[in-house]
């Protein structure tokens, strides 16, 4: 499967894809699993060369359990039913690839001569499907972040408002406690002033009860004397 995974990623690359093939990609010196697995963390695709020599890798296993478990699935590449459930079914990859997982169907001599031009259609549209699709999370996603920021202003402006409403509502009761604070104090003055006003009565009624006193005690004195200068007048006469 080394040559039909050599002349794939080379007629793949020439379609303008980035290609990360384990047996190509490496130098010395690279801890195979630290740099394959980050890899195949980055790529969007992860393409199963479903060739007889599959079935005895453990780093291809290894490479499937890491970009499956973020919930991508694999693009297997059957060769003559080399990968229908009946020939996988004891073996490790069977969870990986189920029966109703579609596949990309290979003659077995393309392992040989190399992908395809089926093949390599069936992939791009595969790619383009990804990228039609990342596109749409892509507007998905500056959709949602809009909605978030109207959103943001909505509740901004409500919480302003009802603010506002909430000084209103104060300013209001203020004004009313106010007036109420008012009344209480013209009813206090009006209060006050029917107090001066009895009390005035009550001062005018004693200055009259005074005079009229004043008015008998003189009129007392006057009959007092009167007989007295009468007697005076007789002893003169």
């Amino acid at each position: 499967g080394a040559t039909y995974a050599f002349r794939l990623a080379k007629a793949l690359e020439q379609r303008g894809f980035d290609c990360f093939l384990d047996s190509q990609s490496y130098v010395k010196g690279d801890d195979w699993k630290i740099v394959g697995a980050a890899a195949i963390r980055r790529t969007s695709k992860l393409v199963l060369v479903g060739s007889p020599g599959v079935w005895h890798s453990t780093s291809v296993l290894r490479e499937i359990q890491i970009f499956t478990a973020s919930g991508r699935r694999i693009v297997p590449i059957d060769f003559d039913g080399s990968l229908e459930a009946a020939n996988i079914r004891d073996h490790p990859l069977a969870r990986f690839i189920s029966p109703a997982l579609l596949k990309i169907k290979e003659k077995g001599q393309c392992l040989q001569e190399g992908p395809s031009d089926t093949t390599l259609a069936d992939l791009q549209n595969s790619f383009a499907n990804i990228r039609q699709s990342a596109k749409r999370t892509r507007a998905l996603k500056a959709i949602a972040a809009t909605l978030a920021i109207f959103l943001a202003f909505a509740i901004g402006f409500w919480r302003l408002a009802e603010r506002r409403r909430s000084e209103a509502d104060v300013a209001k009761q203020d004004a009313l406690t106010k007036r109420d604070e008012a009344t209480a104090a013209k009813k206090v003055a009006e209060v006050a002033r029917q107090d001066a006003k009895s009390s005035q009565e009550v001062a005018e009624q004693q200055r009259n009860v005074a005079i009229t006193r004043q008015l008998v005690a003189v009129s007392n004195q006057t009959r007092l004397e009167e007989p007295q200068r009468l007697e005076l007048a007789a002893l003169l006469a």
